[in-house]
């Protein structure tokens, strides 16, 4: 699905679902004009993730009659990305649509929402934001920075990464050049690999052999990138990045200058997003994926070993991270006994019958 047909999929979607809240906007004639800008994480190239952040602003026009209008700046031009919850903060924009983890240098609890290694899938993330406290507690978080936030998206899993080389076992990751941040960063450094910050040009950095692997973000946005060429070997699962979380953060003074239905309007077109964004990611990712096959992807199985020591070292991080820091305690409790819960329910049920299903598919 192109952008032009995607957006119009979208606005007859909301318009469908949130069209009588829209009516009775308009009926209210006392309610302000509003504009807002947003500064996004991501650039227009990366469409599912920008066009997410229009889908926002287009919902938003909706619902309020063309009264509450968003404009939307891509990656790095309202301010560089990782900037985006400091300037948010200080009132140089109204909200910015990002990943907190991309801001865990600011608030090193914000990782958890990211993608962390061996973190909750993307319905159980929902699941845990919405009923395990999840929300709530990053948002006592976010207040002591004069934020808020309100889960606007999410990729589903992710892949492990581009390989230049094979990984056979572990002690192929010591000193392995590669790109990653948070949680993740400091447990593949237990691992004995070299994680750095994404460079300007991560095909030349490949070239030059100043990374060994690049991440994944989807099976979609990586054929777009064309990094198959330099690194064809794709492994799987992510264990080392999850599920990440995307959220809309947003000043708290301009949240509370907006009158209560326009609030609710705003939480109402973020859980739109949300949704749209992981099933838009879940209708293109298998053919992206196949199309990647045969561009000569290797897709691979990332080695057990590999595997057992990434789980070994997330524990102690997450334990190091807890001992150090209460705010990040108290929401890794939460979140780890919200995921031993819900693991148990997909033991029995969804696993059991997705592996039911993926049994019969190969039966023709």
């Amino acid at each position: 699905m192109d952008r032009r047909h995607f957006l119009a999929a979208s606005s007859v979607l909301s318009a469908t679902l949130l069209g009588q809240a829209a009516q009775a906007q308009t009926d209210n004639a006392v309610l302000p004009h509003v504009n807002w800008r947003m500064s996004s994480s991501f650039a227009p190239e990366r469409d599912v993730l920008f066009d997410s952040a229009l889908l926002l602003a287009d919902v938003m026009r909706q619902l309020t009659a063309g009264r509450f209008n968003i404009e939307v700046h891509g990656a790095n031009e309202l301010a560089p990305i990782g900037d985006n919850f400091i300037k948010t903060k200080e009132g140089w924009f109204e909200c910015a649509h990002t990943s907190l983890s991309l801001h865990s240098a600011d608030e090193p609890s914000l990782s958890l929402m990211g993608g962390v290694p061996f973190g909750m899938n993307g319905r159980q993330l929902s699941s845990f934001l919405l009923y395990g406290g999840g929300q709530d507690a990053i948002n006592d978080i976010l207040s002591e920075h004069h934020l808020l936030a309100f889960a606007c998206g999410s990729t589903g899993a992710q892949m492990c990464g581009w390989f230049r080389s094979e990984l056979r076992s572990l002690a192929d990751l010591r000193g392995h050049k590669c790109i990653a941040s948070g949680v993740a960063a400091k447990v593949l450094q237990r691992l004995g690999a070299q994680p750095k910050n994404m460079p300007d040009d991560l095909k030349a950095a490949l070239s030059a052999g100043s990374l060994d692997s690049v991440p994944s973000l989807s099976p979609y946005d990586d054929e777009k990138s064309d990094i198959v060429k330099l690194a064809p070997n794709y492994y799987y699962p992510g264990w080392w990045q999850g599920t990440p979380i995307f959220h809309l953060i947003v000043n708290n003074d301009a949240w509370s200058k907006l009158p209560l239905s326009y609030q609710a309007a705003l939480r109402a077109a973020c859980a739109l997003v949300h949704q749209q964004m992981m099933a838009h990611y879940d209708a293109i990712n298998p053919s992206a994926l196949r199309h990647l096959v045969e561009a000569g992807a290797k897709l691979k199985l990332c080695p057990q070993d590999i595997i057992d020591a990434g789980l070994e070292a997330t524990r102690i991080e997450m334990a190091q991270m807890s001992a150090n820091d209460p705010k990040f305690k108290r929401l890794y409790d939460i979140y780890a006994q919200f995921r031993y819960n819900a693991y148990l329910w997909w033991q029995v049920a969804e696993y059991s019958y997705d592996n039911m299903n993926i049994r019969e598919r190969f039966k023709g």
